[in-house]
């Protein structure tokens, strides 16, 4: 179950975590449920901001989701207090939203590099 995007590039959402209008946030222009993002200064800039809330914490889900093809908040949680004793589920919602849309943004890259264009464009389901 889940919302699935399609288009230059697919995917999933993550269920429960990202809505469908993450493409916003990367400057994609929203007509209809469709949305073009381009390679701009606003794309880079909203990584750049992913990427200094997140810190060390990017390496610490990459390590968790290669060594475990689900998760659950609790499962997280304990592996993050390993690092940060006082992490919480606050914590972990805003990290899971913020590492769901990193990934996103890193497919985003992969295919403007593997294509050498400046835009996308992606169908989302609501």
């Amino acid at each position: 179950m889940g919302r699935y995007y399609d288009g230059d590039i697919e995917g999933k959402w993550w269920f429960g975590v990202q809505p469908s209008d993450v493409p916003t946030r990367f400057g994609g222009g929203e007509t209809r449920i469709e949305y073009s993002i381009c390679h701009d200064d606003d794309f880079k800039d909203t990584m750049k901001e992913i990427e200094t809330n997140l810190g060390d914490k990017i390496g610490m889900f990459d390590d968790f989701f290669e060594q475990y093809n689900g998760y659950t908040d609790e499962r997280l949680i304990e592996f993050f207090k390993k690092k940060y004793p006082s992490y919480n589920e606050d914590d972990l919602k805003k990290d899971i939203r913020e590492y769901a849309d990193y990934e996103f943004g890193n497919q985003c890259i992969e295919f403007f590099k593997e294509h050498n264009e400046d835009y996308l464009s992606i169908h989302s389901e609501l």
